[in-house]
């Protein structure tokens, strides 16, 4: 089935730019901080998201007689989530409302996220199917790749304090890092 794998649904747009906006647009999307500062961060079932500015298609192999040519640039639109779509796009609206106002509000027939149902329209509009997706955690939500991140945090965290410890010691440190969060 496209744009599924597992649990997650992978997310794929391509939306055409306005005219003279793509400088714009890419000092807005630069601006965003990364890590657990960027915007996709505060959207709890976000794998992975990313945005790309298409300026012109790339030929690969032997040059055609005539080339492609787009007629304007692209934003791509890339994102792995937890469950459904309309859920994500509902999330997205709610979420980070600024940030994909000023991300979209350079691309063509933008509605704005104040109308969901608009929104969601124009999400689904521009979408592309995702024939063949890939996700590092499929069956994983995003909640339990975080507590499994966390329990390896706390496991190299323990490793590296009984390192020196007797057998009874260890059992006690053990019991003590593990046996009351279980």
């Amino acid at each position: 089935m496209p744009n599924r794998i597992g649990q997650a649904y992978t997310y794929m747009a391509l939306t055409a730019i306005l005219p003279g906006r793509s400088a714009e647009l890419r000092a807005c999307i630069e601006s965003f901080e990364l890590g657990a500062g960027s915007p996709f961060a505060r959207v709890a079932q976000v794998h992975f998201a990313r945005w790309v500015i298409v300026p012109q298609l790339v030929e690969v192999g032997p040059p055609p007689e005539v080339p492609d040519k787009l007629r304007n640039e692209y934003l791509l639109f890339s994102a792995d989530v937890d469950g459904e779509l309309d859920p994500f796009l509902d999330s997205l609206c709610e979420s980070i409302p600024r940030e994909i106002d000023a991300v979209y509000g350079h691309c063509v027939g933008y509605p704005g996220v104040a109308d969901g149902e608009a929104f969601r329209g124009y999400m689904h509009h521009n979408q592309i199917d995702t024939t063949f997706p890939f996700a590092a955690s499929a069956e994983a939500t995003v909640s339990e790749v975080r507590e499994g991140l966390e329990l390896r945090r706390r496991l190299i965290e323990f490793a590296v304090q009984a390192q020196h410890l007797d057998p009874a010691g260890l059992q006690e440190t053990y019991r003590r890092a593990f046996a009351a969060r279980s």
